[in-house]
């Protein structure tokens, strides 16, 4: 008796398990949303050129985000950006403040089957049913920037394209932790009295964030 009680339990704790690792999920599946935030840490490139062109430096953005799903997929929409920067250039240093927005387009690799399981971002190390949701990801951003340069202070304004790819590890059936991995350029010009300084400058950012799929389900 007891033992038909212990393979009973086995056999419907291993049913469960099964089912709760094949959840059906409509995360980036058309008409969908995802809503996030995000925290952005770059490196400048060591490069040569103009004397205002930052040499090295470190460079902290938060930006939240919303994409809309206008094909399985496939997502659209605007990203908002708050950076700062700390540069050195020869043998000065200066600081920025940027604002920045503009549109983004994202594309999800999607489950043939269209079933994610459902799991924690570590799951895939010790279960290979784990789903990451990798994506490719394109922004293009107006920015309008405040800096400091010794005592004074400064406006610029300029634009960045950023080209990148990640995982969005699914958690439940609506959380992600989404990471992202990219290259970007950005051009920005001040004046400087009657004379315009245009500046350019390459990094490798790394993001990192947290968000939530946003859709309905049967029912609701």
């Amino acid at each position: 008796m007891f033992r038909t009680v212990c393979l009973t339990l086995l056999a419907l704790a291993l049913v469960s398990g099964a089912a709760s690792a094949q959840i059906t999920s409509k995360a980036t599946m058309a008409k969908g949303w995802l809503v996030s935030g995000h925290g952005n840490f770059y490196y400048h490139l060591p490069q040569d050129g103009e004397s205002d062109s930052p040499s090295s430096g470190l460079e902290v953005c938060i930006s939240p985000r919303v994409l809309h799903f206008i094909a399985d997929g496939l997502g659209v929409g605007a990203d908002l950006g708050l950076d700062w920067t700390s540069n050195k250039s020869g043998s000065y240093t200066y600081s920025t403040t940027d604002l920045a927005f503009g549109p983004r387009v994202a594309f999800y690799a999607r489950n043939a089957t269209k079933h994610y399981p459902s799991a924690c971002c570590l799951a895939p190390l010790i279960d290979r049913d784990g789903w990451w949701l990798p994506f490719v990801g394109l922004t293009l951003q107006y920015v309008s920037r405040v800096w400091t340069y010794g005592e004074s202070d400064n406006t610029a304004s300029g634009f960045r394209g950023r080209l990148g790819v990640g995982v969005s590890p699914l958690i439940g059936t609506r959380g992600t932790m989404p990471v992202e991995l990219g290259f970007q350029l950005k051009s920005m010009t001040s004046s400087e009295g009657e004379i315009e300084v245009t500046s350019k400058s390459s990094t490798i950012y790394l993001e990192i964030g947290f968000g939530a799929f946003l859709f309905r389900t049967p029912g609701t």
